[in-house]
């Protein structure tokens, strides 16, 4: 929650260091195709995407996907998203 306080501060590098600490722990518990690490990897993109770095925002929601692509069905409505 701190990261979300911090981005809508404006205040997007803390953001994003809260979100990278939050994303290590949790790399820790899930295996990397687990999708309870996708909300993380989304929400740094979220703060990328506020600070126009896109080549930075793609690679994070690749990375969404992927994890998406591996651990949900084919037709599971998160992977329109």
């Amino acid at each position: 929650m701190l990261g979300v306080i911090k981005s809508d501060q404006g205040e997007y590098a803390e953001a994003i260091r809260f979100y990278e600490k939050s994303l290590k722990i949790e790399q820790k518990i899930f295996s990397p195709t687990d999708p309870n690490l996708a909300p993380s990897y989304d929400n740094i993109g979220s703060v990328y995407e506020e600070m126009r770095e896109y080549s930075k925002v793609l690679s994070y929601y690749e990375k969404v996907l992927e994890i998406y692509k591996k651990s949900l069905p084919a037709n599971h409505p998160l992977l329109a998203t």
